[in-house]
């Protein structure tokens, strides 16, 4: 049982690593764009899921699939 705790908590780490990473990436694109009406406003690195930003789709484990 032990066993099985330990690959979960190990799983659901590395999705969230991931899910920061990408939030990180798009972070570091939104810089380098130009955005009048402030559509990217909803884009908070506080937020470590980028998948409740505004624009960002992800599939079902969380992954940013498309803008």
């Amino acid at each position: 049982m032990a066993y099985w705790a330990l690959i979960f908590l190990l799983a659901s780490s590395v999705i969230v690593n991931a899910t920061n990473f990408e939030g990180e990436a798009l972070m570091a694109q939104r810089e380098k764009l130009v955005d009048p009406s402030n559509v990217l406003a909803s884009w908070d690195s506080e937020f470590a899921d980028p998948c409740q930003w505004f624009h960002v789709h992800c599939n079902d484990v969380s992954s940013v699939i498309s803008l």
